[in-house]
């Protein structure tokens, strides 16, 4: 699996955690699309411990969601993180 859409699909923060929880499992994924869905600042933390835990990942698509304006607290913590 390199890319995995999930645009529209997730529609509270427990079933976003579960999909991200799984993907961590994943070492093949390069990008992901997150956007159109209902996600907000608190789920900032569980998509960095997925750019943590899966290195291969290289693009992140949050666009048309809430969460796209959680995107700078999502940066900061990546240019945090050691590597």
């Amino acid at each position: 699996l390199k890319s995995f859409d999930l645009s529209s699909c997730i529609d509270d923060f427990s079933g976003g955690v579960a999909v991200f929880d799984a993907l961590k499992k994943n070492n093949t994924l390069e990008s992901i699309f997150i956007g159109c869905n209902k996600l907000s600042a608190d789920f900032a933390p569980v998509l960095c411990s997925l750019i943590e835990k899966n290195t291969s990942l290289t693009s992140i698509d949050v666009s048309s969601s809430d969460f796209a304006r959680c995107s700078q607290i999502i940066a900061d913590s990546v240019v945090k993180s050691p590597s």
